[in-house]
């Protein structure tokens, strides 16, 4: 299991669903603090906990454990075609962002494409 791309993964979805690390980690019945070390892969959570943290973002485990969430989440509100390597780059451009953010960077990405 590669415990960064849970940790980010986590992160990024936590942050899309507009929940603070406090209301997760009160949901999954874990402390604040564990969460973060779990975002910040500095500790290893319990398949349990992993379940449990995918059931209260309401998401598949594989969302957590892969990068596939993000970029399939990049294609479809971007509609543009981008490459693997493209997407990989922006997916790590993005997955520190609040959705917010995130909508704000494509609205200006649009706006630049549509001025070529």
């Amino acid at each position: 299991m590669d415990y960064v791309t849970l940790g980010l993964n986590i992160r990024r979805i936590r942050r899309m669903r507009d929940y603070t690390q406090e209301k997760l980690s009160e949901q999954v019945g874990i402390s604040p603090v564990f969460l973060s070390q779990i975002e910040n892969a500095s500790r290893k959570p319990s398949l349990e906990t992993v379940v449990n943290i995918a059931n209260s973002l309401n998401v598949m485990i594989d969302d957590l454990l892969t990068n596939k969430g993000s970029q399939e989440q990049l294609k479809s509100v971007t509609n543009i075609s981008f490459t693997a390597e493209q997407l990989n780059v922006l997916s790590r451009i993005f997955e520190k962002r609040s959705i917010k953010e995130v909508k704000a960077l494509l609205s200006a990405f649009n706006i630049l494409l549509d001025c070529r």
